[in-house]
């Protein structure tokens, strides 16, 4: 039954971030709009080489399926926010630096959510396992894009 269960929430994560945008356009927005690490793509995709038992996949599974729209929703205000911002720029003279604020603070509640999600990976994953994740991040560089020349260490 529980298989089932994650069967249906990756399926529908998936769903959900396949109607938005592309994966490759989703990863490029969510590393404009905050310099820190996506771990949990990467906890996802190596589970297996991670070694994750099906207790610590399950809570990381519903933790990314918990805060991932709040994030997804944060990244997609950030952006019209900056077009804002960048219209406003060429069509007025209003102070510009005073209307950022509220992109920057969205951008410090994602770095935020970013930070809890690191954390909740760090408590979920034992030593071992969370060094190896950075090894396969750093890897991958920062799971953006694999270069074909690179194959990470299991």
């Amino acid at each position: 039954m529980k298989s089932i269960i994650i069967l249906v929430m990756m399926s529908l994560v998936t769903l959900t971030f396949a109607q938005k945008q592309s994966k490759v356009e989703y990863e490029k927005n969510l590393l404009h709009t905050n310099p820190l690490p996506n771990l949990t793509r990467i906890v996802l995709k190596y589970k297996k080489e991670l070694e994750l038992t099906e207790k610590q996949f399950e809570a990381i599974l519903f933790y990314s399926f918990d805060n991932r729209p709040v994030v997804d929703k944060l990244v997609k205000q950030v952006l019209a926010e900056e077009k804002k911002l960048h219209d406003e720029a060429l069509s007025s003279d209003e102070d510009v630096l005073k209307k950022s604020e509220k992109m920057l603070q969205l951008r410090r509640e994602i770095m935020h959510k970013k930070t809890l999600c690191r954390a909740n990976i760090r408590k979920i994953l034992n030593k071992k396992q969370f060094e190896k994740l950075v090894e396969y991040y750093k890897c991958l560089n920062g799971g953006v894009e694999q270069p074909k020349y690179i194959a990470c260490k299991s």
